[in-house]
C-alpha cells in the first residue's frame, strides 16, 4: 500500500511517498530515515551540521541512495510533513527540541570567537572565494551589489 512507513531491522524507517515524482529520469518513491547513530549526536553537539536539513540529508536515503538536499527539497506536501515527522521521531530528545525550538549549536572559530552567523558577518578570511556569484541548489544567487533584475512599472 502506498504511503506506509516501514521500520527495518537496521532501525531505518522508510516512508513510501503518497506522491512519487520524477527526478533526472528516475522516480523518487521513498525516503528512508536513520538509523540515527551516537556519531550523529556527537557531530551535532560539535556543530558540524549547518541546520536541521543538513542533518536530515545525512541520515536519509532516497530510493536506496544517499539523499541530497536538492532531492529532499523537491518533496511535496503532504509527503513533506510525513517525512519530517519520521525524521523527528528518530532524533534524540535533545536534538528534536533544538529543531522544534529553532536553536542550533554554533561552531566557534579556532581563536575561540564564535563563528559567523546571520547576525554577525564573516570576516574577509572566512568569506568563500567566488567570482561574486554563489550557486545553491542549482540556482544562481547574485550579491546585492551585483546586477539587479529589471523592475516592472505596474502603474503603466
Amino acid at each position: 500500500m502506498t504511503g506506509e512507513v516501514k521500520v527495518g531491522r537496521s532501525g531505518a524507517r522508510t516512508v513510501e511517498l503518497l506522491m512519487p515524482f520524477e527526478y533526472v529520469g528516475a522516480t523518487i518513491a521513498e525516503v528512508a530515515i536513520g538509523p540515527f547513530l551516537l556519531d550523529h549526536t556527537m557531530r551535532w553537539k560539535e556543530a558540524e551540521y549547518k541546520n536541521w536539513l543538513a542533518l536530515m540529508v545525512e541520515v536519509s536515503t532516497i530510493n536506496g541512495e544517499q539523499a541530497t538536499e536538492e532531492k529532499i527539497r523537491l518533496l511535496r506536501y503532504p509527503d513533506v510533513d510525513r517525512v519530517v515527522r519520521v525524521f523527528l521521531e528518530v532524533l534524540p530528545a535533545e536534538i528534536r527540541s533544538a529543531v522544534v525550538d529553532g536553536t542550533w549549536p554554533k561552531r566557534e572559530r579556532l581563536d575561540g570567537e564564535p563563528a559567523a552567523t546571520d547576525e554577525m558577518p564573516m570576516t574577509e578570511d572566512e568569506q568563500p572565494k567566488t567570482d561574486g556569484h554563489m550557486a545553491l541548489g542549482g540556482t544562481e544567487f547574485v550579491p546585492a551589489d551585483g546586477p539587479q533584475p529589471d523592475v516592472m512599472d505596474l502603474d503603466n
